[in-house]
């Protein structure tokens, strides 16, 4: 997993790739490289962290404005605290994008308690 800012060309091709594109709420956006996703392979996958509804319509026009790109896999990720995933997941009923809804599951089950 990285975060986009750095390339992958030193990853040999069957590492699996999951790169987080680096939405306005993060305050790192300027961050991603998009030559990043000429690297990427069918196996690879994007991911997308956000914190609210900018940050979804940010990664609905990504996608919408990135053709061509090798990307099989999408997942929309909350903010752990800011964003409530069903928001998110409503949002993602009306709007049908080509992504998946993805929690931290480790959040879910024991929040902020570390060394779990």
């Amino acid at each position: 997993e990285t975060s986009g800012a750095f390339s992958l060309k030193a990853l040999p091709r069957d590492v699996l790739k999951v790169v987080d594109v680096k939405a306005p709420g993060s305050g790192e956006a300027g961050s991603f490289q998009a030559e990043i996703l000429e690297d990427l392979s069918a196996k690879d996958a994007l991911k997308f962290v956000l914190r609210g509804r900018e940050d979804y319509l940010f990664a609905l026009d990504f996608l919408q404005r990135t053709p061509g790109a090798r990307i099989p896999e999408v997942y929309f990720s909350p903010v752990w605290g800011e964003l409530d995933p069903k928001d998110l997941a409503g949002w993602m009923l009306e709007d049908r994008p080509e992504a998946r809804l993805m929690v931290q599951l480790h959040k879910v089950l024991w929040g902020d308690q570390r060394g779990r």
